[in-house]
């Protein structure tokens, strides 16, 4: 009954484990990545376990059903014989079932019990594979917060509409050069959040976003237009309710692609001489101009749009770890693709509400503050072309705008013709939606360096601004569905598929043994001493196997083919017989051949004797190379790729399993069978013989032995060996599929990376180069808003080799070059006053001089030698600073300061550097495309510094002519020309750096 039930819950078992399997309510149970091999390790050994107990029992009980099972049937000696041999394991009935092709007594029989040890053996291999640990990405949800809009300060709103008007147009020439991975929060004429975290894994969050609309209309008012003599070209346009424009040329006609805007009150007026046409390819109507009293060049027609903002709730997806908006997502778009004309008397120039964006920021943005009269809130600010042409170094914040919306219509105001025939009213629209919300994200990503800030007053055309106060943004959160690895169980349908076949056909092989006894059932079993009862019992039926004949397997066997019944003590007629030439193991043929097979049965136990004990050190050796081959992790040179993983899993899981069990079956076999051939030459008594017999047909005939030592303790040691023994060989089965686990981790692979290094010269265009490099360096105010992302390429004061591919994960060795400045004090020199804060510097020995203006409290400035018609000092590759502050070295003293006995003279610190270009390497991350700054060989930063006059050998360092090393007579002073000629935005003291309060 419990062996028929066990039977079917194994099957029912399957039964579920595949309903789960199809239905993966397995996946419910998951875990963290870094529990892969734990969580593997157990998903093996727990179902090997469970598998190993649960068939050690059902082969305990209907093993001892079948022995049972022969007591009730009429069938010959030999076949009970082979059945009980069949039953001492799978090596013993395959041995068994092969006895059958000399002597077929029970071939059936043998088939059943061989079929089902197999079956037992084949779910002890797949078992193991049924439950794998594959990884998965799960989709997590974390709140993580973000940053949005600008928004005014909240003490001093004022103070944010005046860094709003100054400051962010001043970038607009840089912002090309930024990737949409530096300008994260801008898209189109739209601002989205921006994710704080940088450090995410992959995924994704519902963002909102705002989108800009312009709206634009022509100017139906007619337009008066006057002439002023003292004015040139350049007329007055009164605009009406808008008041007067003043200085507008439209005599340009050498140039007439020019778009160029105004300001007035929440709205932008435009005026160009290009045609502007909507999606009907209407123009719209022509300024008409009242040109009485003008005698000036001829007029060319132009049309004037003014354009109003409206602000359009958007949503949108962005993705991690790049955090950049999905083009896709953004909804609804603000992006137009037709247009109609209309009159701006139709559109709304009020503000949408009182926050930045909603405000009339935007047009003071664009236009810059004027330093012209104001009428009815009117302003305008123009610069005209010629000044771009000679003066591109030093526009002026409306120009950029000019710029920005030029190069955004594909116009260029250079070229006296060009591809674009004419404008879309729509593109217009785009183009300055784009303009509007780029201002906006600058104000608040981008903010001026603290001098530029300090000193606003000297950057804008000479006229003082207040700098104002930078906006800030709008802080926020979001739900981020967030994509991570982790693991989980996954039930292995092919594997479970198997072994419910197996437990099927388990039930079958099983089936002839369950049917209920209806007579007297003999205590049949696989001990000695059932052997000895049985003997006794039925003498009778036993007689005709004689005792003088050497008992081979074969003799035995043969004389075992006499058909009884064991249900009583008489015996039954033979049912069938097997004829045995007898007379053949009678005659001197027949004991010769009795006594080769006795020798060479002798000869067999010794074989096996050997073969048992070199497999028995085979596997302590194949356990200590596993040990050392875990400690050297060799076994991670063996790699698959990660789409493979559920498959090698179950491969590696099921030919350990499968060449275990077929390796601990013959170590089984052969050792029970040594064992058994022992006890028949031991000295001991029968009952401990019986029991170590019956202790090897199994494990759990040996926990029943051992379990009967408590009545009776006649072989306790015997018994608890032998279970030992094959309690081991079970640990051993549970425990070689987990030998083996796969798992998933980062693989490091040697590709060949293009990478891009530092700034070159173009031959055929020196001069050209040259402006372009001080015209960039432009930017330096800017590059400390910059982080890390922004500036690949450069750490403190190398330049070092970057990728151009992003490679998450790895490194790569690449070079850099250091400019390594060394600076000494200049001796003995004399100050002089000039006027008007200027100073003429002597230098002695040499007398030469230079021409300076003393910098205020806490500025280092860089001398200019190209002002003020000064002599040439030999300054190859040197440059000169002076700072009224005390330069002290580590010793706390400084050099020697330029005085004069007037006392109105500040003192004045001056000191000339050279530059040395050193040789780098370092290790870049090719995720990051940052340097790693413990890698970066020989490091230049100084820690330590001593106050010396200047070597002027110092000046011929580098003898090379590139970029950076250049040193010839045509290229000997870029880097001192470069610094020396930077421009702070008007300001006469050039290239200046705050330093501490005295220190440096």
């Amino acid at each position: 009954m419990i062996c028929g039930t066990l039977h079917l819950g194994l099957i029912t078992l399957h039964s579920i484990l595949l309903i789960a399997g199809l239905a993966r309510w397995e996946h419910r149970f998951v875990f963290p990545l870094e529990d892969q091999t734990t969580v593997s390790f157990w998903a093996t050994a727990l179902p090997t376990t469970i598998g190993t107990v649960y068939g050690s029992i059902l082969v305990f009980l209907t093993q001892k059903l079948a022995l049972n099972h022969n007591t009730r049937v009429a069938q010959t000696l030999t076949a009970t014989h082979d059945s009980i041999a069949s039953w001492a394991g799978l090596g013993s009935a395959l041995a068994t079932l092969y006895n059958q092709l000399s002597v077929p007594a029970y071939m059936l029989g043998t088939l059943n019990i061989a079929g089902y040890l197999a079956c037992i053996s084949f779910l002890h291999m797949i078992t193991p594979a049924v439950i794998s640990v594959p990884t998965f990405n799960a989709t997590i949800f974390i709140p993580i917060g973000t940053s949005w809009l600008p928004k005014f300060d909240v003490v001093n709103s004022n103070a944010t509409r005046d860094f709003m008007t100054v400051f962010p147009s001043q970038f607009l020439p840089w912002i090309g050069n930024l990737d949409s991975l530096q300008t994260l929060g801008l898209f189109n004429g739209s601002l989205y959040e921006v994710l704080d975290d940088g450090n995410l894994g992959k995924g994704n969050a519902s963002v909102s976003a705002m989108g800009f609309n312009i709206t634009c209309g022509y100017l139906p008012t007619a337009i008066n237009a006057s002439y002023s003599p003292d004015s040139g070209n350049d007329i007055f346009l009164d605009l009406g309710p808008f008041g007067t424009v003043y200085d507008v040329d439209v005599t340009k006609s050498y140039n007439p692609f020019t778009v160029i805007q105004i300001t007035a009150n929440n709205s932008i007026i435009l005026y160009t001489t290009r045609d502007v046409l909507d999606s009907t390819g209407k123009r719209g109507p022509s300024l008409k101009l009242n040109q009485h009293s003008y005698t000036g060049d001829p007029i060319i027609p132009m049309q004037c749009l003014q354009c109003s903002k409206s602000l359009v709730p958007q949503s949108g997806t962005v993705t991690s770890p790049s955090r950049q908006l999905n083009a896709s997502s953004l909804y609804p778009s603000i992006y137009k693709t037709q247009s109609l004309w209309r009159p701006s008397p139709l559109i709304d120039f009020s503000p949408q509400d009182s926050t930045l964006v909603g405000s009339d920021v935007w047009s003071s943005a664009l236009t810059g503050p004027s330093d012209f009269v104001d009428l009815d809130q009117f302003s305008a600010q123009f610069t005209s072309i010629q000044e771009w042409v000679f003066s591109i170094t030093h526009l002026g914040s409306v120009d950029q705008n000019y710029r920005y919306l030029m190069g955004y219509l594909d116009i260029d105001p250079m070229e006296n013709v060009s591809e674009v025939t004419s404008l879309r009213l729509h593109e217009v629209e785009n183009a300055l939606s784009s303009l509007v919300a780029t201002v906006f994200w600058i104000g608040g990503h981008i903010h001026p360096d603290v001098i530029q800030l300090d000193h606003t007053a000297d950057t804008i055309e000479g006229v003082s601004y207040d700098p104002g106060i930078p906006p800030e943004l709008v802080v926020g959160s979001t739900i981020l569905g967030q994509e991570q690895l982790f693991v989980r169980l996954e039930i292995n349908l092919l594997a479970i598929g198997l072994t419910l076949g197996a437990s099927i056909t388990l039930m079958m092989f099983c089936a002839p043994f369950l049917t209920k006894s209806r007579g007297h059932q003999s205590p049949i079993g696989s001990g000695l001493l059932h052997h000895i009862w049985f003997s006794r019992q039925y003498r009778e039926q036993l007689a005709c196997v004689s005792a003088g004949k050497q008992p081979t397997e074969f003799n035995l066997r043969t004389e075992g083919q006499q058909a009884v019944s064991l249900e009583n003590s008489s015996p039954k007629r033979p049912v069938s017989t097997i004829k045995c030439r007898t007379h053949d193991l009678q005659g001197p043929r027949s004991s010769l051949q009795a006594e080769d097979k006795l020798i060479s049965a002798h000869s067999s136990t010794n074989y096996s004797r050997v073969v048992c004990l070199a497999l028995h050190i085979f596997l302590v050796l194949f356990h200590i190379t596993l040990l050392g081959i875990f400690f050297t992790q060799r076994e991670h040179t063996i790699v698959f790729p990660l789409n493979l993983q559920d498959v090698i899993s179950f491969r590696t899981k099921f030919v350990a399993t499968a060449l275990g069990t077929i390796y601990y079956t013959m170590l089984l076999y052969l050792t029970q069978k040594l064992a058994t051939h022992s006890n028949i030459r031991k000295y001991c008594t029968i009952t401990t013989t019986h029991d170590k017999l019956s202790c090897w047909a199994g494990i759990g005939s040996s926990l029943s032995t051992l379990y009967q030592q408590i009545s009776l303790p006649v072989s306790v040691w015997e018994a608890f060996s032998i279970t030992a023994y094959l309690l081991a060989l079970s640990a051993l089965h549970v425990t070689t599929p987990a030998l083996l686990s796969v798992e998933t981790f980062n693989f490091s692979s040697s590709i060949v990376a293009p990478i891009q290094g530092g700034p070159q010269w173009n031959d055929s265009r020196y001069n050209t180069t040259l402006t372009y490099v001080q015209y960039v360096a432009e930017f330096l105010p800017w590059l400390r808003n910059l982080d890390d992302s922004q500036t690949q390429g450069l750490f403190n004061g190398s330049l070092y080799d970057v990728s151009t591919e992003i490679y998450p994960g790895g490194t790569a060795n690449v070079s850099a070059v250091g400019f390594n400045i060394t600076c000494g004090y200049i001796s003995w020199s004399t100050v002089g006053a000039i006027g008007f804060g200027m100073y003429n510097v002597t230098l002695v020995p040499t007398s030469d001089y230079m021409i300076v203006e003393a910098p205020g409290s806490d500025i280092l400035a860089l001398h200019n030698p190209n002002s003020d018609n000064e002599p040439d000092l030999g300054l190859s590759n040197s440059i000169i600073g002076y700072t009224t502050n005390k330069l002290l070295d580590s010793d706390q003293n400084t050099g020697f300061p330029a005085t004069d006995n007037d006392s109105d003279i500040p003192d004045l610190q001056l000191f000339k550097c050279s530059r040395a270009v050193v040789h780098q390497y370092g290790t870049l991350d090719t995720g990051t495309g940052r340097i790693i700054p413990s890698s970066l060989y020989p490091n230049l930063q100084k820690n330590h510094s001593k106050w010396d006059m200047y070597n002027s050998s110092d000046d011929n360092t580098n003898n090379s002519s590139t970029l950076l090393t250049g040193n010839s007579r045509l290229k000997c002073r870029q880097w001192a020309t470069i610094l020396s000629n930077l421009p702070f935005y008007g300001m006469i003291l050039n290239g200046t750096f705050s330093v501490g309060s005295g220190d440096m």
